[in-house]
């Protein structure tokens, strides 16, 4: 990932966690619930994105970070929102104290 994606991703988390909104955050969308947020980021016409909760505890749970590449239209590939639904619930499990998975 270029190093300004990575600094445009850091600073939206810093925001995070001092309890402010970074901007362009939005929710994700898709199908994923309404906890699931987004940022995208650009960088020499390719698109990058962050997906993150802050819905679980008071703690930023990063879903998935992925460069975007759909093949059809704007939508994001499948696999990748299965994996960001796993993740948010693998999250929600710790959330709640169950850490043996």
């Amino acid at each position: 990932m270029p190093e300004d994606i990575r600094d445009v991703f850091g600073a939206a988390l810093l925001d995070l966690q001092y309890g402010e909104s970074p901007v362009g955050v939005r929710r994700f969308g898709e199908g994923l619930p309404r906890e699931v947020m987004r940022i995208g980021a650009d960088n020499r016409g390719d698109t990058y994105r962050l997906a993150y909760t802050t819905a679980l505890s008071d703690a930023v749970f990063v879903l998935d970070v992925f460069q975007k590449k759909s093949k059809r239209g704007i939508s994001t590939p499948r696999r990748i929102l299965s994996r960001i639904r796993a993740r948010l619930q693998s999250s929600a499990e710790y959330s709640r104290g169950d850490r043996s998975k």
